[in-house]
């Protein structure tokens, strides 16, 4: 039988010992998705965590870690042109060689046992499922800090979206999520499966950030009925209801 395992995220308790603050830490988010990478860094912004850079894949990530040193990297696992795992792996291995370690840390939407184990092997400090929310980057940026030397941090703000960020990203996902969905059928219409996964991971992960759980869970049923190559109708009808509903809302709200 086919599945797909899940992994829960811990939750981290608050270090509030120190009287510093997160000022001085350097964060790199890596992600192909605009969405997905807007999302973060509005958390780690609201944690008091402004100096945050951006890259959309991992070769681009890797261009900038040679100009700039950086705390910690958070890092999605699938991407196109340098994915999660390789980037960690040519992190790890320019460290060998004298440049300043960082934080890696592995996000995915769908992280089963073996998934986990890729990241770990390839030398990732810490792998979570997303929606990775304001209180787990607090406690993984705690302890990156607490790892190097004469760089600590306080957790001075624990916070979640607000109603302004959400409202300001409901555009930019409304137009994601019809064009992933518009990707699902050409895909399914023309026997191109694994296109059809990837645009489903994409929504289940972005809807997942603004805990629309309905569109989430019905596209991870359908990433993982496509996976196991069952029929998609139902799953398929579930997600197209879970998407109108939500657009209705959206109608309704403006």
């Amino acid at each position: 039988m086919c599945t797909m395992a899940k992994r829960d995220n811990t939750t981290d308790s608050p270090d509030t010992t120190s009287s510093q603050t997160y000022e001085v830490a350097r964060v790199l988010i890596v992600d192909d998705q605009a969405l997905h990478r807007e999302l973060l860094l509005r958390q780690f912004v609201a944690l008091g965590l402004p100096n945050c850079a951006m890259a959309s894949h991992g070769a681009e990530a890797l261009v900038m870690l040679k100009k700039a040193d950086y705390d910690a990297v958070f890092t999605d696992c699938v991407m196109p042109i340098m994915g999660g795992v390789e980037l960690i792996q040519t992190i790890r291995r320019l460290e060998s060689f004298g440049a300043q370690r960082a934080y890696l840390v592995a996000l995915t939407a769908s992280a089963g046992d073996q998934q986990h184990q890729r990241c770990m092997h390839a030398g990732a400090d810490e792998v979570y499922v997303k929606p990775i929310n304001a209180l787990q980057i607090s406690g993984i940026m705690q302890r990156a800090l607490a790892a190097m030397p004469n760089r600590e941090a306080s957790n001075d703000a624990v916070a979640n979206l607000s109603e302004a960020d959400r409202r300001a990203l409901s555009a930019p996902l409304q137009e994601m999520l019809d064009a992933d969905m518009a990707c699902i059928r050409q895909a399914l219409a023309r026997n191109h499966n694994t296109a059809a996964i990837n645009a489903s991971h994409r929504i289940s992960g972005a809807t997942r950030w603004l805990q629309l759980t309905d569109i989430a869970d019905a596209a991870s049923l359908l990433e993982e009925e496509l996976a196991c190559h069952r029929c998609t109708d139902i799953p398929l009808r579930s997600l197209e209801a879970a998407l109108a509903a939500f657009a209705r809302r959206q109608r309704d709200a403006s």
